[in-house]
């Protein structure tokens, strides 16, 4: 089975119950309560952006909050396997508003605007680009429902929990 990077978005209240008891975490990350309606798989995005990243030529700003609204960029891996629960990053309900200030920019689609299919196509891995058809296809329709994830999470006032699975 593939890991791939989960989103959720809950209220603060539970991400503080899950920081403070290992058995909270555990049902969060995995769907076994009602608040996990607000969930997303961003499959494969992560490693995406990271190696497309340098031809975006996004601004600092711009990037932090991606790395931000990603998780970092980072899996947490010991041996063959993913450790899931000692790295889920957390975010409150303010940093989630920032976030979704900043992706609502219009830099990234600009961004991707200037960047050739062909120049993505050669910084992917070939199994990377045979699980995404058009990257830029792929990177605009991913960007898109990121924000409108972090949109939704500060309409209700949400933090958000990012993890590995």
């Amino acid at each position: 089975m593939a890991v791939t990077l989960q989103l959720l978005h809950v209220p603060n209240s539970l991400i503080a119950q899950a920081i403070q008891d290992p058995l909270v975490m555990q049902k969060v990350v995995s769907f076994d309560i009602e608040a996990n309606r607000a969930y997303a798989d961003f499959g494969w995005f992560t490693e995406i952006v990271k190696r497309i990243a340098p031809e975006m030529r996004l601004s600092l700003e711009t990037t932090s909050i991606i790395d931000v609204a990603l998780g970092g960029y980072r899996m947490a891996a010991k041996g063959d396997d993913f450790d899931v629960y000692s790295d889920i990053r957390t975010s409150d309900s303010e940093v989630v508003a920032e976030v979704s200030r900043c992706l609502d920019q219009a830099e990234i689609q600009s961004c991707l605007s200037d960047v050739s299919e062909e120049n993505i196509s050669t910084l992917l891995a070939k199994d990377l680009w045979d699980n995404v058809g058009s990257p830029l296809a792929y990177l605009r329709a991913e960007f898109k429902r990121l924000r409108e994830f972090y949109d939704s999470a500060v309409k209700e006032d949400h933090g958000v929990l990012i993890w590995w699975d």
